[in-house]
């Protein structure tokens, strides 16, 4: 099972963020939302959606304030979990089809 930050009551700094997922899924998470930059409108917001469940992550939104996407902060991450270069492109081709615009994450 996979740990998540899950005390609502304690904002995560971004200090604390690398602290608990590592250097690297941070390194990704600002090539995502880098990516995504190039192409479109995108907005970050730290929150805590759905209750202990899920807990803290970001809400990426377009500039419509269109829902694309939850990132959790976990020790790996949920539902697809990115792991390597290859699978935050496999994000784009997700990302691609529901925006209806061409997403390339380098």
């Amino acid at each position: 099972m996979y740990e998540r930050m899950l005390n609502k009551e304690i904002i995560p700094t971004e200090d604390s963020i690398k602290e608990f997922i590592g250097e690297k899924a941070v390194k990704n998470m600002g090539l995502l939302k880098k990516s995504l930059e190039k192409i479109i409108e995108i907005n970050t917001e730290l929150r805590f959606p759905y209750g202990n469940k899920y807990g803290w992550g970001y809400k990426f939104t377009n500039g419509k304030k269109k829902h694309l996407f939850d990132l959790f902060f976990e020790r790996g991450w949920i539902h697809y979990r990115v792991k390597n270069r290859k699978h935050l492109k496999d994000i784009g081709i997700f990302l691609s089809i529901k925006t209806e615009k061409e997403i390339k994450i380098y």
